[in-house]
Protein backbone atom coordinates (compact mmCIF):
# COMPACT_ATOMS: atom_id res chain seq x y z
CA UNK A 1 0.00 0.00 0.00
CA UNK A 2 1.08 3.57 -0.59
CA UNK A 3 0.41 6.30 1.30
CA UNK A 4 0.46 9.37 -1.13
CA UNK A 5 0.15 12.21 1.34
CA UNK A 6 3.88 11.17 2.45
CA UNK A 7 6.29 12.47 -0.21
CA UNK A 8 9.33 14.03 1.65
CA UNK A 9 12.08 11.29 1.11
CA UNK A 10 13.70 9.47 3.72
CA UNK A 11 17.08 7.37 3.49
CA UNK A 12 16.39 3.77 3.28
CA UNK A 13 12.38 4.27 3.33
CA UNK A 14 10.62 2.60 0.09
CA UNK A 15 8.19 4.96 -2.05
CA UNK A 16 6.39 4.34 -5.53
CA UNK A 17 8.21 6.72 -7.97
CA UNK A 18 8.19 7.91 -11.36
CA UNK A 19 11.29 8.53 -12.98
CA UNK A 20 11.59 9.54 -16.79
CA UNK A 21 7.88 8.46 -17.19
CA UNK A 22 8.67 4.96 -15.82
CA UNK A 23 6.95 3.79 -12.87
CA UNK A 24 9.05 2.18 -9.61
CA UNK A 25 8.63 0.99 -6.01
CA UNK A 26 12.17 1.58 -4.81
CA UNK A 27 14.34 2.10 -1.79
CA UNK A 28 15.70 6.03 -1.74
CA UNK A 29 19.17 6.94 -0.74
CA UNK A 30 20.51 9.70 -1.02
CA UNK A 31 23.96 10.40 -1.91
CA UNK A 32 26.42 13.55 -1.96
CA UNK A 33 25.73 13.80 -5.82
CA UNK A 34 21.87 13.04 -5.85
CA UNK A 35 19.55 10.00 -5.34
CA UNK A 36 19.89 6.08 -5.79
CA UNK A 37 16.93 4.23 -6.20
CA UNK A 38 17.47 1.08 -5.24
CA UNK A 39 15.49 -2.28 -5.94
CA UNK A 40 14.67 -5.39 -3.38
CA UNK A 41 15.20 -7.55 -6.12
CA UNK A 42 19.05 -7.90 -6.97
CA UNK A 43 18.18 -9.17 -10.43
CA UNK A 44 17.81 -4.77 -11.09
CA UNK A 45 20.85 -2.55 -11.30
CA UNK A 46 20.86 0.36 -9.08
CA UNK A 47 19.60 3.62 -10.39
CA UNK A 48 21.33 6.41 -10.26
CA UNK A 49 20.11 10.35 -10.47
CA UNK A 50 22.30 13.13 -10.30
CA UNK A 51 20.37 16.00 -8.97
CA UNK A 52 20.84 17.83 -12.44
CA UNK A 53 18.27 15.47 -13.53
CA UNK A 54 15.59 15.53 -10.90
CA UNK A 55 13.28 17.73 -12.85
CA UNK A 56 11.82 13.99 -13.90
CA UNK A 57 11.89 12.98 -10.68
CA UNK A 58 8.83 12.25 -8.58
CA UNK A 59 7.57 10.77 -5.41
CA UNK A 60 3.89 9.72 -6.16
CA UNK A 61 3.82 8.40 -2.45
CA UNK A 62 5.35 5.94 0.70
CA UNK A 63 4.84 2.31 1.14
CA UNK A 64 2.91 1.08 4.57
CA UNK A 65 2.15 -2.06 5.72
CA UNK A 66 2.71 -5.84 4.72
CA UNK A 67 0.63 -7.39 1.96
CA UNK A 68 0.47 -10.94 3.36
CA UNK A 69 0.98 -13.40 0.63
Amino acid sequence: MINTNDVEPIDGEIYAITYNKHFFIRQIRQTVDGINLISSNSDYETIKISYNHLDNFIILGKKFGVVAS
